[in-house]
């Protein structure tokens, strides 16, 4: 029996899985399956003359077997399908004594099993897109728990985002908050969970109320506060 000329497409879960493609990543693609099914599983390097570079994205989409080579796990599926159903109806042609009825019956099965496989596959393809976005939302968590470290110290940790909340909320004292905190740290051997929230509840008020008191007197520098309240220990 001859190569076979064509596999089943699925335009709907075609568009699904490919939906964050470029039309040039889309386009390597089609070529890699269409390689795959006239050539069986790929080399790397026949990959890489396709892709003409590494592209994680398009990479994704197949598996390695044993030898290394790559495959597309859904078109293996597919063009396994479609031999076995070709073979056996060739079986049924072969066999004279098979008679129209079991013939339509075996067609009819066909098509039942070709419904379900089609049922699972769009659950599994469902199933694929929550998996991408619950990677993306996980991604883009870890990215905003990433902390940067502050302060002459370099000893006062925030998120970008963290600090960006607290010049807004604290125009005039965040900065020196977060100085005083890693003087404090640096002095006291203080430890705290969250900086964040330390500056909150309670570097600011301490901050503020320093300055308060000094209003009175000669302007002191932030440095010659900060160290004050540092030796002081003023804190909540």
């Amino acid at each position: 029996m001859g190569k076979d000329p064509a596999f089943l497409f699925y335009s709907s879960d075609f568009l699904t899985g490919t939906m964050f493609f470029s039309d040039e990543q889309t386009g390597k693609y089609i070529r890699l399956l269409c390689a795959q099914h006239q050539s069986g599983h790929l080399e790397e390097e026949d990959m890489i003359k396709i892709c003409k570079t590494y592209d994680k994205d398009i990479f994704k989409k197949f598996m390695k077997d044993a030898d290394g080579k790559y495959y597309n796990h859904r078109l293996e599926q597919e063009t396994n399908k479609r031999i076995a159903y070709s073979e056996s109806r060739r079986k049924n042609r072969s066999t004279k004594k098979e008679d129209m009825s079991n013939i339509c019956d075996s067609y009819d099965e066909h098509m039942e099993n070709e419904n379900e496989n089609e049922n699972i596959n769009e659950k599994e393809i469902e199933k694929g897109v929550k998996g991408e976005k619950k990677e993306r939302k996980r991604r883009a968590k870890t990215a905003e728990i990433v902390k940067s470290f502050y302060g002459s110290q370099n000893n006062v940790a925030l998120t970008v985002e963290e600090l960006e909340r607290l010049r807004l909320k604290f125009p005039e004292d965040a900065d020196d908050a977060v100085e005083y905190l890693s003087q404090y740290i640096a002095e006291k051997g203080y430890r705290s969970v969250s900086h964040n929230l330390a500056i909150q509840r309670w570097v600011i008020d301490t901050v503020k109320e320093r300055r308060l008191k000094r209003q009175g007197g000669r302007k002191a520098s932030a440095y010659d506060e900060i160290m004050s309240l540092v030796r002081e220990g003023d804190v909540k």
